[in-house]
């Protein structure tokens, strides 16, 4: 439609770009009507914008736009509504781009209350953090190149039928991770859920928080899956959704809650670990001169 736009412009009009969901090519496109127009075309994401330009957005939204909405002095027009089951049929319309206005794809909390008539799928993760004395907490974070590149999120995995919620979050966590269970510290104090479609698969993810207990070793990157120790500001700008976002903050507020009994706890680990290093090699030392 970007030729389509062009010619609908009036003069001195503006274009704003917000996506690409059309492609990112255009071909053979007359750019006479800019010249003539004296048209302005300029482009926006909001993924590259920093965290505070974010937050101030969204602040400014609740502020001015979402006032306007619910007292109805801001409308817009919906083409049609279909139950999330039928969203099938809301694809195949918007393939035929014969419509105007919005479609409208419905969930209602019926879906998570068992009366649904496709079952939702029960998984289990830990969200990872290390912690020190002299350096802001970090989270683990993987992300499947295959899948989608764009999107970061914490190790997890489905719940296999009437399996412990954190026995499952380690499992997959030392599957996904080769982290050992002696590498963590899980926390089931700490408990977030995330409820989200999946196309059209309905599903539910529990997260724990878990500390990285000394030097634990992520194995290396592989099968397109990798890693990395984000600071909350990284962690926030990787995750795609909110709802992951807001576990992420509400983490950091728990973890910082705790920080001066946490980085005790690892230092006198650190310490115990120092000890029997130095009493091995004692050993080796007295061996060493029989």
């Amino acid at each position: 439609y970007f030729a389509d736009n062009i010619e609908a412009l009036a003069k001195d009009g503006r274009m704003s770009l917000q996506g690409t969901m059309g492609g990112a090519v255009v071909e053979k496109v007359n750019l006479g009507p800019v010249l003539f127009k004296r048209l302005r075309i300029e482009g926006s994401a909001l993924r590259s914008r920093s965290l505070e330009y974010q937050r101030t957005l969204s602040q400014t939204f609740q502020t001015h736009v979402l006032p306007m909405i619910e007292n109805k002095s801001v409308q817009w027009h919906i083409f049609k509504e279909f139950d999330w089951e039928n969203i099938k049929n809301a694809h195949r319309l918007m393939e035929q781009a014969q419509f105007t206005g919005k479609i409208v794809v419905k969930v209602s909390h019926e879906h998570w209350d068992g009366q649904s008539t496709m079952s939702v799928i029960n998984m289990a993760g830990l969200l990872i953090y290390r912690i020190s004395a002299r350096k802001p907490i970090e989270y683990l974070l993987l992300n499947d190149s295959y899948e989608n590149h764009k999107h970061w999120y914490p190790p997890k995995g489905r719940t296999s039928g009437t399996e412990d919620e954190l026995k499952c979050a380690i499992r997959e966590t030392m599957d996904v991770t080769g982290l050992r269970a002696h590498d963590m510290d899980a926390d089931s104090a700490f408990r977030a859920e995330v409820k989200y479609v999946d196309g059209v698969q309905p599903k539910q993810v529990v997260y724990f928080l878990a500390r990285a207990v000394g030097r634990a070793a992520v194995r290396s990157d592989g099968a397109g899956v990798k890693h990395q120790w984000c600071s909350i500001e990284q962690a926030l700008e990787r995750v795609v959704f909110q709802s992951m976002q807001n576990i992420l903050t509400s983490a950091e507020k728990y973890i910082e809650d705790m920080r001066d009994r946490l980085v005790g706890k690892e230092e006198d680990g650190w310490r115990a670990r120092s000890g029997g290093i130095e009493a091995r090699m004692g050993r080796m030392t007295l061996g060493d001169t029989r």
